[in-house]
């Protein structure tokens, strides 16, 4: 027999948590995405990635940073990338593309990171609305002409307790901690 380790003490309203985000990498070629394409050495590839703003209101702050991982095969140009929410183009400013070192967080290392700056603070008004980015890369030497082609993967790091007072200027950094990964 154990003692009770909840205590009501008066009437409480408990919202379910929402979903959680979620991201999509494609290859945009001749204004379609597809799932793979065939390429040759040199030639540049657009990638597009589609997400949706999520409900942030719960939260004092909000990291939202997403993490590239591209083979060797692929040369990425980090000054393509162009973030769009709700279709439009935000201003650079409001986000930071780190690569090498930058883009470690504890032992796994990206290719690339974009990270989100002041996210909840300049798009909670955009709950639910389509975040796009795309960027480029060119197909190199080292690429993989076997059956395995030339794979690449995206994740999310993001805010996952509301509970927690995030502190900073502009966080999330490239090491959020109080987050999870997708």
């Amino acid at each position: 027999y154990t003692d009770y380790i909840l205590k009501v003490v008066d009437n409480v309203t408990i919202n379910p948590k929402e979903d959680v985000p979620t991201i999509e990498k494609n290859i945009l070629e001749g204004g379609e995405l597809k799932d793979a394409n065939t390429a040759s050495i040199g030639d540049v590839i657009t990638f597009q990635l589609d997400s949706v703003v999520p409900d942030m209101s719960a939260y004092n702050k909000y990291y939202y940073v997403i993490n590239d991982t591209m083979c060797d095969g692929l040369t990425f140009d980090s000054s393509s990338v162009e973030v769009f929410i709700d279709n439009v183009k935000i201003n650079s400013s409001n986000y930071e593309v780190q690569t090498g070192a930058a883009a470690k967080v504890g032992e796994v290392q990206y290719s690339f990171q974009i990270v989100m700056k002041n996210f909840k603070a300049n798009y909670s008004d955009k709950t639910g609305k389509d975040i796009k980015v795309t960027y480029k890369a060119a197909l190199n030497d080292n690429a993989d002409w076997t059956e395995l082609g030339n794979e690449n993967a995206v994740n999310l790091t993001y805010s996952n307790n509301p509970n927690h007072t995030y502190v900073g200027e502009n966080e999330p950094s490239n090491t959020p901690g109080d987050g999870d990964v997708t």
